[in-house]
């Protein structure tokens, strides 16, 4: 099976080499536990490798996303300026409820990526819940009002996640989406349906009793993968996975 590397150190050891091409991996984890640092990391691996990238974000505006990356050395306007990545900033309030899907489809058709990060998968299902309640209704001729009496957050929240993965997955890159989940939660991504539908969940944690971030592969298609959480550092150059 052809895997690409992640780029962080000491994690593709743990996953037989790297991701299995094609995948879409959730990275879950609460607020400050390097996600997004994460996803940037995998990015610019890929460039270095000679791939298109695509970072598309809901939460952060272009400067505060090359600003992040340009502590660790990342010069994305570069890279963008390059032809050699896309940053897509969607501003949810301003964007079409009921178009987000096709307007990030489209961003994906014009560049071609070979890797693609999605920050944060949360964020993008808040509006698009709002958007299958829209078609669900639709479907059975009712209206929005009416038809929340009858549609369930699950059942629409499920619509949300299971359309927007599929059609990711569509676009034929490897993909990354970050997913927002408290330290205390018993599951792996707020939505608490992505981590099944995903080919991988890669679980980040902050410790707070030990003073120190935590990472665990939590599963990863077709991969023997190594399940022991590992301690992990952010550096100048990124994240970097302590050796057992």
């Amino acid at each position: 099976m052809e895997r690409v590397r992640t780029g962080v150190a000491g994690l593709d050891e743990l996953i037989e080499g790297g991701i299995p091409k094609g995948s879409v991996v959730l990275i879950s984890g609460s607020p400050g536990t390097g996600k997004t640092i994460f996803a940037l990391q995998f990015l610019v691996e890929g460039i270095r490798n000679g791939e298109k990238a695509l970072y598309i974000s809901f939460e952060e505006n272009r400067l505060a996303i090359t600003d992040q990356a340009r502590q660790f050395g990342w010069d994305l306007e570069k890279l963008e300026k390059g032809g050699k990545l896309k940053i897509a900033c969607f501003n949810m309030p301003k964007t079409s409820v009921v178009n987000v899907n096709a307007e990030m489809e489209q961003v994906a058709k014009a560049v071609k990526p070979d890797r693609v990060v999605v920050d944060s998968l949360s964020v993008l299902l808040v509006y698009l819940e709002m958007s299958s309640r829209l078609e669900l209704a639709s479907q059975a001729g009712m209206s929005v009002d009416k038809a929340n009496n009858f549609i369930s957050e699950e059942a629409a929240t499920r619509a949300s996640v299971l359309t927007t993965i599929a059609n990711i997955r569509s676009w034929g890159g490897t993909s990354l989406l970050t997913a927002e989940m408290p330290e205390t939660a018993n599951y792996l991504s707020r939505d608490t349906i992505s981590s099944f539908v995903a080919d991988g969940v890669i679980k980040v944690s902050w410790l707070e009793a030990l003073g120190k971030r935590s990472l665990a592969v939590k599963k990863m298609r077709s991969t023997n993968n190594v399940l022991e959480p590992r301690s992990f550092s952010i550096g100048p150059k990124g994240i970097i996975v302590e050796k057992e």
